[in-house]
């Protein structure tokens, strides 16, 4: 007779005790701050966790991962380098001198282009191989920058570059505008057709009077300065506005503090389970290659370090905006991988407790095995 399958711990019993609640709480959970957190095997296609999954809540840059494919899905004709697409807007794309459309030109290029960590530089690829008039360099290829503030978005967590890309996915890549879009909601507009996009490639619907979630606006950025002054930073996208996504968090469950720019932590899941099943191994691989990267500073985040810090791989991208703090991804630990998001506001000890505490090298700064990484290691008690 076979043996029973061992039965699976209740993972949220576990993390709501290790975070803590109270009868208090506005949470649904009874936490006892305002957070939510999920995680999902890959493998075995099975919730592990889930607290306070359809809470929403503000996102900070986690959306950036979202842009990210986005702009693979939409633009492989500035990309792909062994796509149709690519080839033809190479050929036919009218760049300043002839140099740009040949041959030994094309295969450079290609070489360059190829593997996505390239992007990061590209302003200087093309300053150095700028076409030669009577030896004197002429104007650089200007054709593929974009690709550079793709790149920036997400490997360093470039507000300007986010508003970059959508406008320009808006503006370069879209076959028509979506007719889709309501003229209620703003009509199609660099906002409104991601937005859009976003709740296909993720699978999420709305009831007809139900508020949506997604990027309302994405407008100014405001940033201390050293001399303590604040500087208002406009994004391309300014003015421009998606009203149907009116969905609104309750910051630290104040009624009076209602704040658009809102997903849950199933539409992260649903989002990187659709990515994670990708059917177009190009977009899916360079999409994780950039998702992966570790580059010094803060978009690193709780989950890379967390990861870094064990020897997994994450796939992700976090955010952070005054005392919101998020993190959403794939993670790969020992041959397995997982879907975890964490959506917070003003909830650092619970954020500690889930992925320890680290400098700003991205180094262990606490004591202790934190609750992420027991979890990872089976060395969660029940």
């Amino acid at each position: 007779m076979p043996s029973a399958t061992p039965k699976l711990p209740d993972y949220t019993r576990i993390f709501l005790e290790q975070l803590g609640t109270s009868e208090d709480s506005c949470m649904p959970d009874k936490t006892n701050q305002c957070i939510s957190v999920y995680i999902y095997d890959l493998d075995q296609e099975r919730e592990l966790v889930a607290i306070n999954e359809d809470v929403p809540l503000q996102y900070a840059s986690a959306f950036k991962g979202p842009v990210l494919v986005y702009f693979l899905e939409r633009c492989k004709k500035y990309w792909d380098v062994n796509s149709v697409d690519w080839n033809s807007f190479y050929l036919a794309s009218n760049p300043s001198d002839p140099w740009y459309v040949s041959d030994g030109y094309k295969q450079m290029l290609r070489n360059h282009l190829a593997d996505a960590k390239n992007w990061a530089g590209l302003d200087t690829f093309f300053y150095n191989n700028r076409v030669l008039i009577n030896d004197v360099p002429g104007q650089m290829d200007e054709r593929y920058l974009i690709l550079q503030q793709v790149y920036k978005m997400v490997a360093q967590s470039n507000n300007y570059a986010a508003g970059m890309v959508l406008k320009f996915v808006y503006e370069n890549c879209l076959p028509a505008p979506s007719a889709a879009i309501e003229e209620r909601c703003g009509g199609s507009n660099a906002i409104s057709e991601f937005n859009l996009w976003f709740n296909e490639f993720a699978g999420i619907t709305y009831s007809a009077d139900e508020p949506r979630r997604g990027l309302n606006s994405w407008d100014t950025i405001a940033n201390t300065q050293s001399n303590g002054e604040t500087q208002i930073t406009r994004m391309p996208t300014y003015g421009l506005m998606d009203q149907c996504a009116n969905q609104t968090a309750l910051l630290a469950c104040a009624d009076n503090l209602p704040n658009p720019n809102v997903w849950t932590a199933r539409d992260f899941f649903k989002f990187y389970y659709a990515l994670f099943h990708m059917e177009s191994a190009a977009e899916r691989t360079t999409a994780m290659k950039i998702l992966a990267a570790d580059d010094p500073g803060a978009s690193r985040g709780y989950l890379k370090n967390m990861a870094r810090n064990i020897g997994a791989a994450s796939m992700s991208k976090n955010g952070y905006f005054g005392s919101i703090l998020t993190d959403a991804g794939i993670v790969e630990y020992q041959g397995h991988s997982y879907i975890m998001v964490v959506l917070s506001y003003n909830a650092v000890e619970s954020i500690i407790r889930l992925f320890g505490q680290y400098d700003p090298g991205g180094n262990p700064a606490g004591q202790g095995i934190v609750l992420l990484q027991k979890f990872l290691e089976g060395t969660l008690e029940p």
